[in-house]
């Protein structure tokens, strides 16, 4: 199995980038001409390959200036980077909260028929899912939506199926719904996550 295109772009940019530097840093501190002079003349041979004089200062200085110029490109990129990821949180939070605040619950009064085989409770969650699913960009900037079935066992001994969500998707809950149990109906749900009477 082939990996992705941006996969294989980060591996070279983590591991094929390092080995390059380091590559061309002995090859740039190295007398490799006299080694291929012995091996051409058949003679002994020395290795590793002797430094070249004054190449270690070199390579320093070299090295110092290429990372001061990374520093200088990168660093305009690492504080916009920051603003960005600033922003983005406060715009999660702030969504959350507001979702919090939009949650509404619904009772699921199921009738005597409503019987459903597993492959329609899938199509039908799979239904719910791509009718509140959101873009990525705006998953990114506002977060996803959310849905959550609850079961409440009360005092009475009942027991209550309910559906908590934004009161905004409530179509989009309650159409596939409907369609996998027929005689099922809808109120306001009675009780609270912690299993009381509201």
């Amino acid at each position: 199995m082939r990996a992705p295109l941006s996969v294989r772009l980060v591996l070279v940019s983590v591991i094929g980038l390092p080995v390059g530097l380091l590559a061309w840093a002995y090859i740039a501190t190295r007398d490799l001409a006299r080694t291929w002079r012995e091996l051409r003349d058949a003679g002994d041979i020395a290795w590793p390959p002797a430094s070249k004089p004054g190449a270690e200062a070199g390579l320093t200085r070299d090295v110092t200036e290429l990372l001061a110029t990374a520093g200088a490109v990168l660093r305009p990129v690492a504080l916009t980077a920051l603003v960005l990821a600033v922003a983005v949180i406060a715009s999660r939070i702030r969504h959350r909260r507001r979702r919090a605040q939009d949650t509404t619950r619904w009772e699921l009064r199921l009738g005597r028929d409503d019987l459903a085989n597993p492959y329609r409770v899938q199509e039908a969650f799979e239904g719910i899912a791509g009718a509140i699913s959101v873009r990525w960009y705006e998953r990114l900037w506002r977060g996803p939506e959310h849905l959550a079935l609850e079961v409440h066992r009360l005092p009475d001994t009942s027991i209550r199926f309910g559906v908590a969500a934004p009161h905004y998707l409530e179509p989009s809950i309650r159409g596939p719904l409907e369609d996998l149990y027929p005689t099922s109906s809808y109120g306001a749900s009675t009780a609270s996550p912690s299993g009381r009477t509201a």
